[in-house]
């Protein structure tokens, strides 16, 4: 009877094995990729400033953008399996269109949500690890909106990635609106605070932005009903007086009792406030969407 048993894990093992490893092999060709496009898109030499002017900043934004597009490919890695062609189809066309939808983030950025500077000066000319805890976020973000959209599992791509397309552009416009509606959340211009390479402010941003991510991302999905884009919204509006509830009550009466958190930011560049600050905005995002 263990033989038996032992022949089925077995059989079952070497099935799982045999699953995933194209998936895993198709995702670190995808990662080379992501790679490649980085290094042939940057106006600046990504390896050089990575292990010659040992750059940390520019080590924080790249770390941010393979991390999102991983975020993103497990969407595919996690939903239901369709087969392994559909699985290696997937995972190739939505890796694709990870990389691509990180690159318009990186420009939606500066162009939008840091539009007071320059990030790519901020980064090379200035080290300034502030911009890179933002970039961080928002690639965050973009993977968890890329990943909600493709968890269903369908054998159709086209829908797929018709929804994928929408909720990227939906949600590159909460991003944007979040950081007008972070400037009313503190008492300070963090815009400002991050250009005069304040770390602090540029990790308390960033870890607001990926918690509007981890909740978008929950509202994303593979059907675009107007039922389901007023949820996207509701989720959004919702999300946003949570996280302004996080600074209000959990940080003050729980993470950082005693002090004000928005003077240890801008005053004092105290990063240990900034990092408590992710941890509420996390726990908030991670709670809600998982518990509402």
């Amino acid at each position: 009877m263990q033989d038996l048993s032992f022949a089925a894990f077995f059989e079952q093992f070497i099935s799982a094995i045999g699953k995933g490893l194209p998936l895993f092999m198709g995702t670190l060709i995808l990662l080379w990729m992501a790679r490649f496009i980085r290094e042939r898109t940057s106006t600046y030499n990504e390896n050089k400033q990575l292990f010659v002017a040992d750059n940390h900043a520019v080590g924080l934004a790249a770390a941010g953008y393979y991390i999102g597009i991983l975020i993103a490919l497990t969407g595919v890695l996690a939903g239901p399996s369709l087969g392994w062609k559909i699985d290696m189809r997937d995972c190739a066309v939505y890796g694709i269109i990870a990389i691509l939808f990180q690159n318009i983030a990186s420009w939606s950025a500066d162009k939008f949500i840091l539009k007071e500077f320059n990030i790519d000066d901020e980064l090379i000319r200035d080290k300034n690890k502030g911009t890179a805890w933002t970039l961080f976020g928002i690639y965050f973000a973009t993977g968890m909106v890329v990943r909600g959209s493709i968890m269903g599992g369908t054998s159709e791509i086209v829908p797929g990635l018709v929804s994928s397309l929408v909720y990227f552009v939906l949600s590159q416009l909460v991003l944007i609106a979040g950081s007008y509606f972070y400037r009313l959340m503190t008492d300070y211009d963090f815009h400002k605070e991050i250009e005069d390479d304040n770390i602090a402010a540029g990790l308390a941003f960033g870890g607001f932005v990926s918690a509007v991510g981890v909740i978008i991302g929950h509202a994303s999905g593979d059907s675009l009903t107007l039922f389901d884009i007023a949820m996207f919204f509701s989720w959004t509006i919702i999300g946003f007086l949570f996280l302004w509830g996080t600074e209000s009550i959990v940080v003050k009466y729980i993470l950082v009792p005693g002090h004000n958190v928005s003077k240890e930011i801008q005053a004092d560049r105290n990063e240990n406030a900034a990092w408590m600050l992710v941890v509420g905005y996390q726990a908030v995002a991670w709670v809600f969407v998982l518990a509402v």
